[in-house]
Formats: C-alpha cells, sequence, structure tokens
C-alpha cells in the first residue's frame, strides 16, 4: 500500500480493500478486508529496525528515543505518511519482540499446516 496510496489518491488506481484489521490512517474511505466479511484476515507489510544482541539497556533506550523524534518529525511524517502511505508506528523493544513472536508463530503454522518447504 505504500506505493499505491498516492495511485489511488490521484485517482489512477482504486482500492477495493486494505488487509489489515482495521482502515489505514492514510487511505481511510478504503475499508479494511474484516468489515467485508474476511474476519481473521490480516496481512501488513512492515518494517523494524534491529541492532546486535546484547546492546546495553541505556544505549538501546537512548536510540529508539532518537528514532521516535525522528519519526514524529513533521516533515520525516509527511514523507513516510502522507507521501508514501505508511502507517507509522514507532512502538517499544517490548512491543516489537511480542509483535515479531506473533508473527512467527503465526506464519510458522502455515507453512506447517501447508507444507511448504523451501527449494
Amino acid at each position: 500500500m505504500q506505493i499505491l496510496s498516492p495511485q489511488v489518491r490521484a485517482g489512477k488506481l482504486r482500492a477495493l480493500a486494505v488487509t489489515g484489521e482495521k482502515r489505514s490512517r492514510t487511505m481511510a474511505d478504503v475499508p479494511a478486508l474484516a468489515e467485508q466479511g474476511f474476519n481473521g484476515f490480516s496481512v501488513l507489510a512492515w518494517g523494524a529496525v534491529f541492532g546486535p544482541a546484547g546492546v546495553p539497556k541505556p544505549i538501546l533506550d537512548k536510540f529508539h528515543g532518537e528514532l521516535v523524534k525522528l519519526f514524529n518529525q513533521p516533515d520525516v511524517r509527511n514523507q513516510l505518511g502522507d507521501q508514501l502511505g505508511m502507517d507509522i508506528v514507532a512502538s517499544s523493544p517490548a512491543a516489537l519482540q511480542k509483535f515479531l513472536v506473533g508473527e512467527i508463530e503465526r506464519w510458522g503454522k502455515v507453512v506447517r499446516e501447508n507444507n511448504i518447504r523451501a527449494e
């Protein structure tokens, strides 16, 4: 959606749905699949900033604080949010860890149940 939302806003494409659990802030007029009866379906593109294991907590906290400041700057929010259509979430390292564990469990189940193998 990040690349598509400017095209949708310009009328070059018509969005039928977003794949998250709820509507996107940047395309609020486009319904989520859940609103259309596809309950439990949520697939998002996401990004995160990682560092090496064992980074001391004070350094991690400082780095996280600076990233939050960066993502809250109006020009950054405009570029990423309004122009590229990203819903910016600057969560905590603990929240990211919880999200990652959930995604690994979720997609691991899909892989196992469908006998998906790398070739």
